[in-house]
């Protein structure tokens, strides 16, 4: 199951919740977060946000 993790104040999608990791995507380059705490400013209104990714036993696939 996928959930999108976006931006608070405009919608922007700032990445992807896939099988308990937090998938990040940017010009090309996948970057994978497996658990703790992650923060993004958002590219479009500069926003900080923040999202939690819980120990899962989720693998990477």
């Amino acid at each position: 199951m996928k959930k999108e993790w976006r931006c608070s104040n405009c919608s922007t999608l700032l990445g992807v919740i896939e099988n308990g990791n937090l998938i990040l995507r940017y010009k090309g380059v996948e970057y994978v977060v497996t658990k703790g705490q992650t923060m993004a400013v958002c590219r479009k209104c500069h926003r900080t946000n923040t999202i939690v990714v819980p120990v899962t036993t989720g693998s990477l696939a």
